[in-house]
């Protein structure tokens, strides 16, 4: 049985930006986002292309999107 894969959303308070983080060809891989409902975006189509689940793990507080 296969897992399904996961894509990351998280802020890299060092790099001050947000980053989905996932495994392509069994090594940890991140991509950057302009922001929060950027890096969601990402995370959702990945995670829709590749049948895999998004996790947030971005801190409440820096979760705002514009609106």
């Amino acid at each position: 049985m296969t897992t399904r894969p996961t894509f990351t959303v998280r802020f890299d308070a060092e790099w001050h930006e947000f980053q989905v983080h996932y495994r392509y060809r069994g090594r940890p891989t991140s991509c950057p986002a302009a922001d929060y409902a950027d890096a969601m975006g990402t995370a959702q189509q990945m995670a829709q292309r590749f049948n895999g689940e998004v996790v947030d793990k971005t801190p409440k507080r820096l979760r705002k999107t514009e609106e």
